[in-house]
């Protein structure tokens, strides 16, 4: 059964599963991006760095950035808290 210009039911459904994971891929990334400043050569922060290995199709590495980034951010939320605790008079 032809469902396009002579292509098929399958090669369409592919071709749009392949479209609809590279809008996935954008929409995490692009955030990332916007968030991350990179100044080339000099400077790198943790979200840029996500999104580049993210790009350079390293999403294991890009994963394990991501948790040291959320460890690091509970961490010190929970320092600041504490903090805020005991500093509060009773």
């Amino acid at each position: 059964m032809t469902a396009v210009c002579g292509t098929t039911n399958l090669e369409v459904a592919r071709w749009l599963r392949r479209i609809g994971f590279n809008l996935i891929r954008a929409w995490m990334y692009s955030p990332l991006m916007i968030v991350g400043g990179n100044i080339d050569g000099v400077t790198r922060v943790m979200t840029t760095a996500i999104g580049l290995e993210t790009s350079k199709g390293d999403p294991p590495l890009a994963l394990s950035l991501g948790i040291v980034l959320i460890t690091l951010v509970l961490a010190l939320n929970a320092a600041a808290y504490g903090l805020k605790e005991t500093a509060q008079p009773r």
